[in-house]
């Protein structure tokens, strides 16, 4: 009996410790502006469900189609936008504005859609299954 408590309980723990985050939603919307000069990009929100915390889990860059993006806007919903620190069950979300459209050819693996982090400093990542498009934006 004692054996299968702490069985169980060590699955417990480690299941625990080393879920990685989850992709809950993921959407671009794509907008242009005929004022300046025709300029035109597509705005990402990620929202991920942190599985560690600030000290464990760091968002080092996400990979949309073969475009690697490390300058984003990192806040956890539900808090101020300015702040960072997260903790397990928090919603995170991930914001940037690619100028210009990304090309994305179907059914090649480099254009996968993911996110890479470090959990207890080891490098991972997590795909993104699908992105939902939103109506775009043309602003005059």
């Amino acid at each position: 009996m004692k054996v299968f408590i702490l069985l169980f309980i060590s699955v417990l723990y480690f299941g625990c410790t080393f879920q990685k985050p989850k992709c809950i939603t993921c959407t671009r919307q794509a907008w242009w502006s005929i004022k300046t000069s025709n300029s035109n990009g597509t705005v990402y929100h990620i929202v991920i469900k942190a599985s560690a915390d600030t000290e464990k889990l760091r968002i080092d860059s996400v990979r949309i189609a073969s475009c690697i993006i490390k300058d984003y806007h990192l806040s956890v919903l539900g808090k101020s936008n300015t702040s960072t620190y997260y903790k397990p069950g928090d919603s995170i979300l991930i914001s940037f504005n690619h100028l210009g459209f990304i090309d994305t050819i179907e059914n090649n693996r480099k254009n996968e859609n993911i996110i890479y982090y470090t959990l207890n400093n080891k490098n991972r990542r997590c795909k993104i299954d699908s992105i939902k498009t939103i109506k775009s934006l043309i602003c005059p």
